[in-house]
């Protein structure tokens, strides 16, 4: 997801654009395989929610927009 995500500010971000994010949805996880993964990258990766089915879409949507509106 990182070579998308600086592709897209690199080629594709306006100006006034806010930086690209990227959420990723997986089913399972490894400790070692997230320490591996996330190596090297910026601060502003977080890690913060294991759900065992996707919420509802209202519900997922609430959840992005409290989100966005902590970082601005």
């Amino acid at each position: 997801m990182n070579l998308f995500l600086n592709y897209y500010k690199e080629n594709e971000m306006s100006e006034d654009d806010h930086p690209p994010i990227g959420i990723v949805l997986c089913s399972d996880k490894s400790d070692t395989l997230v320490r591996y993964s996330t190596a090297g990258m910026d601060d502003h990766l977080f890690v913060s929610k294991y759900l065992v089915k996707l919420p509802e879409k209202k519900v997922f949507e609430n959840f992005l927009k409290r989100e966005l509106n902590k970082n601005e």
